[in-house]
């Protein structure tokens, strides 16, 4: 009874389904994701001038929810930004921003929804992690 246990349990284990994406190559929050990124460098000027790298998304993404479903893909349109709250003085940072009529957007089911502006921020600014 007890073989018989280990059994169904090791063979559950090993039936599960890894749902990532083959063509998802870094992970974003919530998100699967095929996408690149540049790395940028600004100067912030506080009481001593500091050089500090960041990277912002160029090009064409795709997004999928952590079951697999594609919920958004397009390109990423290109634009410079200027931050003039922060250290001593304003600083031009490039930015990836995405255009929702130039998007494809799918719900969970797969079907095409027009998002809201928190949903599009979500994916403008999740954090980037690499995938093995």
């Amino acid at each position: 009874m007890i073989l018989l246990l280990i059994g169904i349990l090791l063979f559950s284990c090993n039936s599960k389904k890894d749902l990532r994406p083959k063509d998802a190559n870094l992970k974003c929050n919530d998100f699967y994701v095929q996408g690149e990124f540049k790395q940028g460098v600004h100067t912030f000027c506080g009481i001593i001038p500091i050089e500090i790298e960041y990277s912002y998304k160029v090009g064409y993404w795709k997004y999928w929810s952590l079951n697999g479903t594609l919920v958004a893909q397009g390109k990423y349109k290109l634009e410079k930004s200027i931050i003039d709250d922060r250290g001593g003085c304003s600083y031009e940072v490039m930015v990836g921003t995405i255009v929702k009529d130039q998007w494809l957007f799918r719900d969970e089911k797969g079907h095409q929804f027009v998002p809201n502006d928190g949903f599009v921020e979500e994916l403008e600014s999740c954090v980037i992690e690499m995938l093995n």
